[in-house]
């Protein structure tokens, strides 16, 4: 048995990712409660998994828009952010971290949410990663040699 307490806050926090080169289409965004670093997506995913006391929420975001987390208290956050290449799109983008989300970066910026206003905005600077095409079925080169 497990007892959750739940207590929402009143702060939206607006994560921006802000590429530095590039037009951002589909991301990861993570916000949790402390301090988190990773390197890639998988250790974000690890790191997330082995977090401890607090809270978390996941956003999936396209076209550049803002990741919006709802409900939150005052305190001390991570936003993280996993851009994807822009040949990745839609709903293909839950495949392509599970086969590639050891070479795809990580980026988190520390943010503190105050108590107002009701909503509140973060720029995570992040790096477009360039795209990794999948081996040809086989994981040949195709050759025959």
């Amino acid at each position: 048995t497990i007892d959750l307490a739940v207590d929402p806050g009143a702060v939206t926090l607006q994560v921006l990712p802000v590429p530095k080169a590039g037009k951002l289409g589909v991301a990861s965004v993570w916000v949790a409660s402390g301090n988190v670093s990773a390197r890639t997506a998988t250790d974000l995913s690890l790191r997330m998994a082995a977090a401890g006391q607090g809270s978390s929420q996941w956003v999936i975001i396209r076209a550049g828009e803002p990741a919006r987390v709802n409900e939150l208290t005052p305190g001390n956050y991570s936003a993280c952010v996993v851009p994807f290449p822009a040949e990745v799109q839609g709903m293909g983008a839950m495949g392509y971290v599970e086969r590639h989300g050891d070479k795809l970066p990580a980026f988190c910026a520390p943010v503190v949410v105050a108590a107002a206003p009701e909503t509140q905005t973060v720029q995570v600077p992040v790096e477009l990663p360039p795209f990794i095409p999948d081996a040809p079925p086989g994981g040949g080169s195709g050759s025959g040699k």
